[in-house]
Formats: C-alpha cells, sequence, structure tokens
C-alpha cells in the first residue's frame, strides 16, 4: 500500500497543509490515523498513486474523501472500492444501497488564499444592532 505522507512530488508542489502535517513533529501520532482513514481507497486498481498525488497536492478534497471513508467504515458500511465512480458505493448494514460523490468548495487554485472563516466579520454580521 502507498504511504501518504512519502512524497511522490517536488517540495514545490505539495500543499502547505499536507507539508504542515508531514514535517511538525506535533502531528507524528496522527498520520498512521490519516493513513487509516485511506484504507480501501488506496486498494483501488489503478487509483493509488492518482490519491496520493491528489493528497499531496490538493489535500483538501483527498482528506474529505478519507474522513467520509472512516466515517462509513464506523457506521458499518461497506462500500464497493472495485468501481472508480462515483466515490462511494455504499451498502448499510441493513441492506440499503446508495452512492455518494464527494465534493468540496475550495479556494480557486493560485489565487490568494483568504481567511477561512472571518471571526470578527461573523460577529459583526450576525449581531443585532440598535437603531
Amino acid at each position: 500500500m502507498m504511504k501518504l505522507f512519502d512524497p511522490i512530488l517536488p517540495d514545490s508542489k505539495l500543499h502547505k497543509s499536507f507539508h504542515e502535517i508531514r514535517n511538525n513533529e506535533c502531528y507524528a501520532k496522527v498520520k498512521p490515523i490519516i493513513q487509516g482513514w485511506a484504507e480501501g481507497l488506496l486498494e483501488r486498481s489503478g487509483e493509488a498513486r492518482k490519491f496520493v498525488t491528489e493528497f499531496q497536492s490538493t489535500f483538501n478534497s483527498s482528506m474529505w474523501e478519507m474522513y467520509l471513508n472512516k466515517a462509513l467504515s464506523e457506521l458499518g458500511c461497506s462500500v464497493d472500492y472495485s468501481k472508480s465512480l462515483p466515490d462511494f458505493v455504499v451498502k448499510t448494514p441493513n441492506n440499503y444501497q446508495f452512492n455518494i460523490e464527494a465534493v468540496i468548495s475550495d479556494q480557486p487554485a493560485g489565487g490568494d488564499e483568504k481567511e477561512p472563516f472571518d471571526h470578527q466579520g461573523f460577529k459583526d454580521r450576525g449581531a443585532l444592532t440598535g437603531c
């Protein structure tokens, strides 16, 4: 099985979140946990290298897929990893079947990164103000 945190891209192509988790000792204990979340996803025929490349370069969408993968497992669902599309072909413990295409809303590639959540702006917009 491919290792998520063994870089296959040049340093300049690594996403800053991937780089931080990989290199900061504070995250040493979390790396094997994240690796475990990818169980099944990395066994898909011909998909492992593509998945690891995306995890290392774009990070957020792959992290979401791994989170969903682990959540489905914890809920007792089974995933048919023999299919490459959609992301998840799921069967519940009660044999209910459904599909999931994991998508995210992310900042545009190459754009200026913005604070993901503006705490002060939220407070300003959410506060009741007098006339």
